[in-house]
């Protein structure tokens, strides 16, 4: 995954990750049977996709730490202003 690709994944909103980590999970599975199966000729196809999908659950994972970091400081911006106001 190239660094401009990574870049339009953080600019996505999580609802978007998600529907693309779920697409990516059935690609991986799809390409595991045809992997058993004997169909797939391209196998660094699959690595690929693992770690596209890696890449994108981090970046929800980041995602989600922001908001929670964002949401504890708002509440101890509130208790500040409480104590002085």
């Amino acid at each position: 995954m190239r660094v401009n690709d990574k870049k339009e994944l953080r600019i996505k909103t999580a609802l978007e990750l998600k529907k693309m980590i779920s697409e990516a999970r059935s690609e991986i599975r799809s390409m595991r049977l045809n992997l058993t199966q004997g169909k797939l000729k391209n196998t660094s196809a699959l690595t690929t996709k693992r770690k596209e999908l890696a890449i994108t659950q981090t970046i929800l994972n980041e995602k989600s730490q922001g908001e929670s970091q964002d949401k504890s400081f708002d509440k101890t911006q509130d208790k500040e202003v409480a104590k002085n106001g």
